[in-house]
């Protein structure tokens, strides 16, 4: 072997495989720092998530009451086509809202309008049956429901 070829090797056993190792040294250390500033900065973030969330969900039944009036709903409240109709019409108006469902006094299900939750796959959309049976947080909705003539209003939105 050449000393040139001897003096190569020796170059890149001493300088560019310890300049390499220390790279990748210095990266993980660079990215651990960086993990641990982004988790320290965590409870902030958190505590506005859940004012902002607090805040909407304390609106939900505010929103109903607002968006859908007892004479107008007891307008279309004789025609499940015209019902569906108007609570889609108002709900794509409201932006709080992600769903609506009218209930009438036997408890079945008269009317809805429903948009489409933007869920992980693998979680399970909640039936319209379980939204209207569960008032309050649940997994994958929050839900309010607000007595009007001749039935109930439930609504919410998608988590």
């Amino acid at each position: 072997m050449s000393l040139q070829r001897r003096l190569t090797i020796f170059f890149v056993a001493i300088v560019i495989f310890p300049l390499a190792i220390v790279g990748f040294v210095v990266q993980r250390i660079v990215a651990g720092e960086i993990d641990k500033r982004s988790e320290m900065a965590l409870p902030a973030a958190i505590g506005g998530v859940v004012v902002a969330f607090e805040e909407r969900w304390g609106t939900v039944d505010d929103r109903l009451r607002a968006t859908f009036t007892d004479e107008e709903l007891s307008a279309v409240a004789g025609s499940v086509s015209a019902l569906d109709d108007y609570l889609q019409d108002e709900l794509m108006d409201e932006e709080g809202l992600d769903f609506v469902f009218y209930v009438d006094p036997s408890g079945a299900i008269a009317g809805s309008s429903v948009d489409t939750p933007d869920f992980v796959p693998g979680f399970k959309r909640p039936s319209p049956e379980e939204i209207v049976e569960r008032e309050g947080a649940w997994p994958g909705f929050v839900s309010a429901s607000v007595p009007t003539i001749g039935g109930t209003l439930v609504g919410g939105f998608w988590l």
